[in-house]
């Protein structure tokens, strides 16, 4: 398992690649609100933030609030930051900037994640200023199924710390006696001494019958000898998740 540097992110490169498409859909403005999103173009990880994202790379902007202020400038230090808690001012004053709203690009809005309510409490805004939604579905995601050297270094990373946490596992601690839940803590625990953030999801230890049952949650049933453990974990590196089954 490699415990050396990852490879950075490029950010601006996959903001520059999306930019070259905005054009193709009628958009001026793209205005990204998917947390996921937002950190796969800009690499902010706040529980606040929306990326503007315009035709000319010098008008993008990130808005967040004043709880991320040294978040944002850490974690992207090559976009300006808007605080506002109402993004739309900022929206409506970058939209009235960009030069293709003039030939009728507009607001693009990813419609897959917007809420009804919000994304008709924008539109009524936008119109109010002589603009107009354009919904988008999966534009982002569209290039986040194609991963690059820094995504596949943090996927290897993840898949390694999960291998040898559940040979670990198996090793040292699996035996006759020892519970579905102090399994689970203790298969977690070794991801974040390996270098791991997190869990990627809760892990599953489901002992005989208990592997029947999808998504088990490991409870304090003792195993027993001769029977069946099923283990479903993954480690969670950098935002990059693994996940392995076993038997």
């Amino acid at each position: 398992m490699s415990t050396g540097e990852l490879p950075a992110h490029d950010h601006a490169a996959r903001r520059d690649r999306l930019r070259g498409e905005l054009a193709g859909y009628g958009i001026a403005l793209l205005y990204v609100t998917d947390p996921v999103n937002v950190r796969y173009l800009t690499g902010f990880t706040g529980t606040y933030g929306r990326l503007l994202l315009a035709g000319d790379a010098g008008d993008d902007r990130l808005v967040t609030d004043g709880r991320y202020t040294r978040r944002a400038a850490a974690q992207a230090p090559d976009l300006p930051a808007v605080l506002a808690r109402d993004p739309v001012p900022v929206v409506l004053d970058a939209l009235g900037g960009a030069t293709s709203a003039a030939d009728g690009g507009g607001l693009g809005v990813e419609a897959d994640h917007l809420t009804w309510a919000d994304a008709y409490g924008l539109e009524e805004r936008v119109d109010g200023h002589g603009h107009h939604l354009v919904a988008t579905e999966h534009l982002v995601a569209a290039h986040r199924q194609v991963k690059d050297a820094a995504e596949i270094a943090r996927l290897a990373r993840a898949c390694a710390i999960t291998e040898e946490a559940l040979s670990w596992l198996v090793a040292e601690l699996v035996a006759p006696g020892r519970t579905e839940r102090e399994l689970a803590t203790a298969l977690e625990r070794r991801f974040v001494d390996r270098g791991a953030d997190g869990v990627a999801f809760p892990s599953i230890v489901a002992g005989g019958p208990n592997g029947a049952t999808p998504h088990h949650e490991p409870g304090q049933r003792p195993l027993a000898r001769g029977e069946l453990l099923t283990v479903d974990c993954g480690a969670l590196v950098d935002g990059y998740h693994a996940d392995h089954t076993r038997t």
